[in-house]
C-alpha cells in the first residue's frame, strides 16, 4: 500500500497520461504547556497524550510539532492514533522546556528515528521517492532569555538546518516566541501581507534566519480573520499575539493550501493549535 494513501486527506486519483495523484498533508504545531505526569495513567486520570491523541485526530493532523512538553530525557509513547516522540532535559534540569513529535502511526512506515538535536529542538525526515521531507520541531528562548540561550538554539537550528540537502522540503514548526510584525517590503518572500502586530527582537532574529535559508512563514501569505492569525493571548494586556509558525522553503509555498489557527483546540494550554495543509504527490511516496 501507498503509504502517503493512507493519510485520511482527500486523494485526487490520477488517469493514464496525466498528473500523479496528489493530497494534503496537515501538519500542525502546539504548544501544549507539558504532555502530562510522566507517569502510567489512571481510571480518573487519563494520559494527556491521550487527549492530545484524540484531539490531533479530531483536527485531521497527520504531523504535529509539540513544545513545552516538559518531559525528561527522550523516549515515544503510542496512542490510538499518533506516536509521540519527546526530548527533554535530564533529570532535574529545566523541566519546563522540552519538544516532541507527534506522528500519525498510518505513517511510522516511511518515518524515519526521530534526531534529538536539544531539549529544544528535534527532527524527523518522511521518506519520499524524490527524497525526504524533513520535519523540525522547536521551542525557541522567550523574549525575557538570557542572549547566551539565544544564541545557542539559533546557532543549533542553523546548523541543524545547514544539514539538510538544498533538494529536500523543510517543515520548521514550533513555538519560537517571536513576533515576526506585517513588514512584507523590507522581508520579501520570507513573510507575506498578512503578518501580525510589530516585530520583537526574537522576530527579528527569526526572520533573518528564514532570510539566510530562504525559509517563509507561510501564515503570513494567508488573508484571514485576526483570530485565524493568532495563537496566544498575555495574560495581562490581554492582547492576542502570533508566536507559533509554519515555516517552510519559499518553493513550498505553492503547495500549501491552507494556514490558521485552530482555537478549538484546547487540551489544558493557552495556546491555540496551528494548522498548515501542504499538497503533495502521491507518487513521490516510499512504497512499503
Amino acid at each position: 500500500m501507498v503509504a502517503a494513501a493512507r493519510l485520511g486527506s482527500r486523494v485526487k486519483q490520477a488517469r493514464p497520461g496525466h498528473q500523479p495523484a496528489t493530497a494534503s498533508l496537515a501538519l500542525g504545531c502546539w504548544n501544549v504547556r507539558s504532555l502530562g505526569p510522566q507517569t502510567e495513567a489512571t481510571p480518573s486520570f487519563p494520559r494527556k497524550t491521550a487527549l492530545i491523541d484524540l484531539e490531533l485526530d479530531r483536527l485531521g493532523i497527520q504531523l504535529a510539532s509539540l513544545s513545552e512538553t516538559w518531559w525528561y530525557s527522550s523516549g515515544s509513547i503510542k496512542e490510538e492514533h499518533y506516536t509521540i516522540f519527546w526530548n527533554g532535559f535530564e533529570n532535574g534540569e529545566k523541566p519546563k522546556q522540552g519538544v516532541g513529535i507527534a506522528a500519525r502511526n498510518t505513517l511510522l512506515s516511511c518515518v524515519e528515528q526521530p534526531v534529538f538535536a536539544s531539549p529544544r529542538l528535534m527532527s524527523i525526515r518522511i521518506r519520499i521517492r524524490a527524497g525526504y521531507i524533513t520535519v523540525i520541531s522547536a521551542y525557541a528562548p522567550t523574549l525575557l532569555a538570557s542572549d547566551e540561550d539565544k544564541d545557542e538554539f539559533y546557532q543549533q537550528l542553523s546548523d541543524l538546518l545547514s544539514s539538510i540537502l538544498a533538494g529536500h522540503d523543510i517543515a520548521l514548526l514550533g513555538d519560537f516566541n517571536a513576533r515576526i510584525g506585517a513588514d512584507a517590503d523590507s522581508w520579501t518572500s520570507v513573510i507575506g501581507r498578512f503578518g501580525v502586530g510589530k516585530i520583537n527582537e526574537n522576530g527579528q532574529r527569526l526572520l533573518e534566519l528564514c532570510s539566510l535559508f530562504n525559509l517563509s512563514v507561510a501564515s503570513s501569505f494567508f488573508k484571514g480573520s485576526l483570530r485565524s492569525n493568532v495563537m496566544w493571548m498575555h495574560p495581562r494586556s490581554r492582547r492576542w499575539h502570533q508566536l507559533d509558525h509554519v515555516i517552510i522553503r519559499r518553493r513550498q509555498l505553492r503547495g500549501v493550501k491552507q494556514c490558521r489557527s485552530m482555537h478549538s483546540a484546547d487540551r489544558g494550554t493557552d495556546h491555540a493549535l496551528v494548522r498548515c495543509k501542504l499538497q503533495i504527490t502521491l507518487k513521490k511516496f516510499h512504497q512499503t
